[in-house]
């Protein structure tokens, strides 16, 4: 049997809202990637529920919402639409599921056009009670690799360009510029978290930060505040308790980043996934207040202040 590892988790707590995290490791075909030329480019609105970004796009033919996803390896499909494969283990945080494939001949979004993609079925039902929208699956980063992906939160746009020509497209002042490494397909950048050093992956399908659970103990008290707990579950339903705190201190390069609440649990599935280390995930609280591109040919992150 065929084992990749997968991370699918969400908290909860009663009077609280479900927070949803998705990240997972996986091996896809090479696709075949065409597009509309280098001075091509698709300024795409997107609907934002639970932290989650959601685009319309299409897969063999037919139209669906799906969300746009960093953490993701390429495309998911809800196993709801879709008969579940056989031979795929996939590893949660807290026991192992399976997971099916399935041929995705075409998918088009916007300026992309990719055929030939081996995708991945999963039941993300209760991503679809979190939006409270029928969802046709996630869009990650064999989607987009070729390009440079900017996702404007405060404009509510996603744009999609040729990476070799990424910077004809960026405009505005205080662009902050962070080489990352990739973690399988999850793009890592340094950030100062209060007095220590992390490295963080970016996932725009997270709605909550992640902080590995020893910076817990290692941060000075001064920088957490609003301490809790919350019940984390993973997609085999097993339940778990994370920490969580907002962290008053946090920076990336030179750009001071506001405060925000952070779970923090054993994410040793994270670490082992590749030899370049990753410590957590930044998630919406990050990206809702920048406008963030990731270029992924040049292995950089442009923030805008």
């Amino acid at each position: 049997m065929k084992r990749w590892m997968f991370a699918l988790i969400f908290s909860s707590q009663l009077l609280y809202a479900q927070n949803e995290i998705a990240i997972f490791y996986a091996n896809s075909a090479s696709p075949s990637v065409s597009a509309e030329g280098a001075d091509a480019i698709t300024i795409a609105p997107f609907e934002l529920l639970n932290g989650m970004i959601i685009v319309k796009a299409s897969v063999n033919g037919q139209v669906g919402s799906y969300v746009l996803d960093t953490g993701s390896p390429g495309i998911v499909i809800n196993s709801k639409q879709h008969s579940k494969g056989s031979g795929y283990q996939a590893t949660s945080v807290g026991g192992s599921l399976e997971i099916g494939e399935i041929d995705v001949q075409q998918f088009n979004w916007g300026i992309i056009r990719i055929e030939n993609l081996n995708g991945f079925t999963i039941d993300i039902s209760h991503l679809e009670k979190a939006t409270g929208i029928e969802l046709a699956g996630l869009i990650g980063y064999e989607v987009f690799k070729e390009y440079e992906l900017l996702i404007d939160y405060p404009n509510g746009v996603v744009k999609i360009y040729d990476a070799k020509n990424g910077e004809t497209f960026r405009q505005g002042t205080g662009v902050q510029e962070i080489h990352f490494e990739m973690n399988g397909h999850v793009p890592v950048i340094p950030v100062k978290v209060g007095h220590k050093k992390a490295y963080l992956g970016l996932d725009s399908g997270a709605e909550v930060n992640l902080l590995d659970d020893h910076y817990y103990k290692m941060l000075k008290k001064s920088y957490l505040r609003n301490k809790g707990k919350e019940v984390v579950i993973g997609l085999d339903q097993k339940k778990q308790f994370a920490i969580t705190a907002y962290l008053t201190s946090s920076q990336i390069k030179k750009l001071d980043l506001p405060d925000m609440k952070f779970l923090f649990m054993d994410l040793a599935v994270l670490g082992n996934a590749t030899e370049v280390r990753m410590d957590g995930l930044l998630g919406f609280p990050f990206f809702q207040k920048h406008a963030v591109s990731i270029n992924y040919l040049e292995g950089k992150v442009y923030i805008w202040n």
